[in-house]
């Protein structure tokens, strides 16, 4: 029903892009399982509003809510990876051209 309170797990991203789980209560705000949760930003009056979609980033459980999160840090692991290999091959073509150089000015 719609404004009833559930009580569960969400999946988010926190400063660091980082997935994690917390325990979360929230707000049915429509019938096709969209959640509300406010919160209070720290500054008094002024509100966060994230909306979580029931049984993707909203879990009524643990066990499933700790399977997305599994999955969510498996994929930022790919992601990191893949950038940490573009780095390692700028890093290689930098001193290539950095070690040419200065073989040219000895």
């Amino acid at each position: 029903m719609i404004g009833e309170k559930v009580t569960g797990f969400c999946l988010d991203w926190d400063d660091d892009g980082l997935p994690e789980i917390a325990g979360c209560e929230a707000r049915k705000v429509s019938t096709d399982g969209l959640l509300l949760i406010t919160e209070e930003d720290g500054v008094g009056a002024t509100y966060k509003h994230r909306v979580y979609r029931l049984f993707e980033t909203f879990f009524l459980h643990e066990a499933p809510a700790m399977k997305a999160l599994l999955t969510a840090l498996e994929d930022t692991r790919r992601g990191h990876m893949q950038v940490m290999a573009e780095v390692e091959d700028r890093i290689e073509a930098a001193r290539t051209v950095f070690e040419y150089e200065r073989a040219k000015e000895n």
